[in-house]
């Protein structure tokens, strides 16, 4: 990697990314990660895991953010189960 991007990032970034641990997710359903739910500001439609990606927010703010949708539609999908 180191290599490969020598010419765009300092050996410092290089070794924080390489340091970078994407695990436990897998604590979480595939069903609720991949749970609809709608930006109001926009009116998009996205993914839980697209918003945790795209977006500054962590997992609760995502949920209890009063601009996107998350929180209605796992009630809601609660209910129907």
């Amino acid at each position: 990697m180191a290599d490969k991007y020598s010419d765009k990032l300092s050996d410092a970034q290089i070794k924080r990314i390489l340091g970078f641990k994407f695990n436990d997710w897998g604590k979480l359903s595939k069903e609720f990660l991949e749970l609809s739910g709608c930006d109001k500001t926009t009116g998009e439609i996205r993914s839980l895991i697209r918003s945790l990606w795209e977006t500054n927010y962590n997992l609760m703010e995502l949920l209890n953010a009063p601009e996107y949708t998350y929180k209605e539609e796992l009630r809601d999908d609660r209910i129907q189960h």
